[in-house]
């Protein structure tokens, strides 16, 4: 009878942990269905298409994007791309073309913000006086005063579309039309003509030239005189001009008439190690809107770049099963961080009810990548495994440096609470790979930035509740739009409610997790209006930390808590789950993951 005991005894506890076991496979499998499900409702939207999740604006998905460039497409006549560093088969008038074509970025060498966006070494810029020549200085300028036309060499016209690039002023006199500008001649008409749009920067046009198919023409590039203070961009500015061919990448992607971040991740993707523009750095102004920022957070463009094998046309494919396969990584390492805290899996399900990772699925945006590595760290770390945490919390940082924050305070809490050094050494290794990074950042940039990229910040942050003012002003104002009022009230409330969560849990009990759950809490409350909070789902996505670490504080507390207080904690996941379900402007995303929506 007593061995009959013992041996009940020994399979109790058994037939338990193989019960979570069966439990924890559910939620992790569950979760990703979930999430399968969701991309496949918006996937559906796009008619099948990835690169309609990635949000790429008419201005960065342009045929004049130089990641989108043909190479070797032919020119129009030889030295129509000014290449040789001289007019040979073009012929000047007056005095306008007498330094032409300049060499190199003369914009930038005189400290010019906007670069020329030329393409190889020389160009035509009537401003300019520099043409690389013994004894000259770069950025040298002749001004605006000169005037005149240069005219190419007839050629006969063999493709569909011309292309080139324009720029400098949309300079028009009063019944006169365009005073500097590039035309096209016809058999002797001028049938075509193209300005610059009153800005430095270079950009391409694409002329449709089919009816005139194998018939002579002439591009001619004129600067007509008129008074300077007429206008500020007098000049004009030209290079380039080659048949267009389309590229292939380009037609196959979903352009939209405004973008989001997504489409920056994607553009650097192409060349995530900064080669191809390393000698013109400007140039990434082209394709990202603030390089030093944008370039900061290489983890994502990287991982593009590996598992694509280099393919852009797998890249919107790619960005979005990483997303995907990271809420597998994200929901594994929670679940066995809720085990070890000795709970039942199943708390992994309160992991769907985080708003920021929709939104960040929907724009094909990392914050759940960065999540799952940061699990992952959090994980190991407390498995008192440092050195298995160190990989995960580097990616995760460098996919989004805002985890950093946690993993730093882990580093104090190891220092002067658990008088640890060791570990707290190990654990700083993981801001190595991130501070390499920026330092390489730094060096290639430098033209643009100076050292500032080294702690460039886009200046997110205001004082406490001042972003939720401003947001609740222009609602109340009605300048806020009508589909954002709702979740433009309810989202800062719930957050307002997790910052009172927050500070309960540190003054009961400090750690570095009850510490990182107030400070991320606390970030969230100081984000900004105008660059945050002026759409509500920046704001979603930018404080997903905030819901992540409610779940594992409190999960961390769970035997130590009243009851009272567990029950508020259902409460607000009710609130939660009232926003993903009706208000958040993703709500049919998250109604599709659970199989409640058509």
């Amino acid at each position: 009878m007593a061995l009959f005991a013992q041996a009940a005894q020994t399979v109790r506890p058994l037939s338990r942990n193989y019960l979570r076991t069966v439990i924890a496979v559910f939620v992790v499998l569950g979760v990703f269905f979930f999430y399968l499900f969701s991309m496949a409702h918006s996937l559906r939207l796009f008619n099948g298409n990835y690169s309609g999740f990635i949000r790429i604006s008419n201005e960065f998905g342009s045929e004049g994007n130089p990641l989108f460039r043909v190479e070797g497409a032919p020119l129009l006549f030889a030295n129509s791309d000014f290449e040789k560093g001289t007019l040979e088969n073009w012929q000047a008038e007056d005095n306008a073309f007498q330094y032409q074509p300049t060499k190199g970025d003369n914009l930038t060498s005189r400290g010019y913000p906007i670069p020329s966006n030329h393409q190889g070494k020389y160009w035509i810029g009537t401003y300019e006086k520099y043409q690389g020549k013994k004894g000259e200085i770069p950025g040298t300028i002749q001004g605006d005063m000169p005037c005149g036309s240069l005219t190419s060499v007839p050629f006969v016209i063999g493709e569909e579309r011309i292309a080139f690039l324009v720029g400098g002023g949309e300079f028009r006199v009063v019944n006169s039309g365009l005073r500097s500008y590039v035309a096209l001649e016809v058999d002797g008409e001028m049938v075509l003509k193209a300005s610059g749009k009153n800005s430095e920067l270079m950009e391409m046009q694409v002329w449709e030239v089919k009816k005139w198919l194998g018939k002579t023409g002439r591009i001619i590039i004129t600067d007509a005189h008129c008074p300077v203070e007429m206008s500020s961009f007098k000049h004009v500015n030209a290079d380039y001009f080659h048949y267009y061919r389309e590229n292939p990448l380009r037609e196959s992607l979903i352009i939209s008439p405004s973008g989001y971040d997504g489409q920056f991740f994607y553009l650097i993707a192409f060349d995530p190690l900064l080669r191809k523009f390393h000698d013109q750095p400007q140039k990434y102004y082209q394709f990202i809107d603030e390089p030093a920022y944008r370039l900061s957070r290489i983890g994502f463009p990287l991982m593009i770049h590996l598992f694509s094998l280099g393919q852009a046309e797998l890249f919107p494919r790619t960005m979005m099963w990483l997303i995907l396969l990271s809420h597998l990584l994200g929901i594994y390492f929670l679940v066995r961080i809720i085990m070890h805290f000795g709970r039942n899996p199943l708390w992994g399900l309160f992991y769907l009810l985080i708003p920021g990772f929709y939104v960040s699925m929907s724009t094909a945006l990392p914050e759940s990548i960065s999540a799952a590595f940061l699990l992952g760290g959090l994980y190991h770390y407390l498995r008192k495994r440092p050195l298995a945490a160190l990989p995960f919390f580097a990616v995760s940082i460098l996919v989004r440096e805002t985890g950093g924050l946690l993993v730093l305070l882990i580093i104090i809490h190891e220092i002067f609470k658990n008088k640890n050094v060791r570990r707290a050494l190990i654990l700083a290794g993981s801001f190595l790979p991130f501070l390499a990074w920026k330092l390489f950042l730094t060096w290639s940039l430098f033209p643009l930035y100076g050292l500032k990229t080294l702690v460039f910040s886009p200046g997110d942050f205001t004082l406490p509740f001042a972003g939720f003012l401003d947001l609740f002003r222009a609602i109340h104002s009605g300048a806020y739009p009508q589909a954002l009022v709702l979740p433009g009230i309810f989202y800062p409330l719930l957050l307002t409610l997790i910052f009172i969560f927050a500070i309960y849990f540190l003054l009961k009990k400090y750690d570095c997790l009850a510490l990182g759950l107030f400070c991320f809490s606390l970030l969230s409350l100081i984000l900004s209006y105008e660059k945050i909070w002026c759409h509500v789902d920046n704001g979603v996505r930018t404080t997903y930390e905030v819901f992540l670490l409610l779940i594992v504080v409190f999960i961390s507390r769970w035997q130590d808590e009243r009851s009272w207080l567990k029950y508020l904690f259902f409460g607000l996941g009710l609130l939660i789950l009232l926003y993903d379900s009706f208000f958040s402007l993703l709500a049919p995303s998250f109604k599709a993951g659970l199989l409640i929506s058509p």
